[in-house]
């Protein structure tokens, strides 16, 4: 993959996550009044929208503001980066810009809201939910594809892996079972098995490290120790996000910024030396 095609792909997520936002943050704002006592959530499989009021888990102004920044400060964040490193080789940071895209899409899931407004068919936040799932499983395949790239050359050339990525993220996120309920707090509908779904993030979250501190282990280079926290931080800054609780967001929004700082700043220093 050419470093021209890594920066067309690169601003189209980039356009097209700044669309997606824009579009629900300005229908949300716009339809506040009506909308402060509808909650997209609950448990009855049809019934599945309700008046609810702010009691229900988080206000719904709560929520309209932390997802809002959350599309602003991963957008922002990864802008920095393209703009930064729009002349550098890379595949390190290629992937991790891909993975705060990916992202800055999970507002996403605040369709919701709209479907439950037009009162859509059920079917409609399952999908909504699954382009949710599929959003977060890219994000931390390429954060995982960010640290082979360290590890192995053969990861350099990226167009298949790319494509893999992707591939894996729809297959996943297409044909994980449904159930009939919902996560209160993170407006996204949860496959059937749970657990499973769980441990398959975490297997995810844990390989990711694991690879840094392998090439630690063979170069015996500081660099790759401090990638390591870097991208644990950015790990941990994801799950916060994704979560959606209060506490959760204010630790998150230092989270992503210290780690990105760090892996960005890293990655500059090994590049240098090369």
């Amino acid at each position: 993959m050419t470093l021209s095609s890594r920066h067309r792909i690169t601003w189209f997520m980039f356009s097209l996550s700044l669309l997606l936002n824009g579009l629900i943050f300005f229908f949300l704002i716009r339809r506040y009044d009506s909308l402060l006592f509808l909650h997209p959530l609950s448990g009855i499989s049809q019934t599945w929208w309700l008046q609810s009021g702010s009691d229900y888990g988080r206000s719904f102004l709560s929520t309209l503001v932390s997802e809002g920044f959350l599309a602003g400060i991963t957008l922002t964040s990864a802008l920095v980066l393209i703009l930064i490193f729009r002349r550098s080789s890379s595949q390190e940071i290629f992937y991790y810009e891909l993975f705060l895209l990916c992202l800055s899409l999970l507002p996403f899931r605040l369709y919701s809201y709209g479907a439950a407004w037009f009162r859509l068919p059920f079917s409609y936040t399952v999908l909504i939910s699954r382009a949710v799932l599929f959003f977060r499983f890219s994000s931390l395949l390429f954060l995982l594809l960010s640290g082979l790239s360290v590890f192995d050359s053969r990861f350099q050339k990226s167009d298949p892996f790319f494509l893999a990525a992707l591939i894996i993220s729809l297959s996943l996120a297409a044909t994980l079972p449904e159930s009939h309920r919902f996560i209160q707090n993170t407006l996204t509908y949860l496959p059937a098995n749970e657990v499973s779904l769980f441990f398959l993030f975490m297997i995810i979250k844990l390989i990711i490290p694991i690879n840094f501190l392998w090439f630690f282990y063979q170069r015996k280079t500081w660099d790759y120790l401090l990638l390591t926290l870097a991208v644990l931080i950015s790990i941990a800054a994801e799950s916060l996000f994704f979560y959606m609780t209060l506490r959760g967001f204010l630790l998150a929004v230092p989270f992503l910024i210290g780690g990105t700082l760090l892996f960005s700043h890293r990655i500059y220093r090994l590049y240098l030396w090369r």
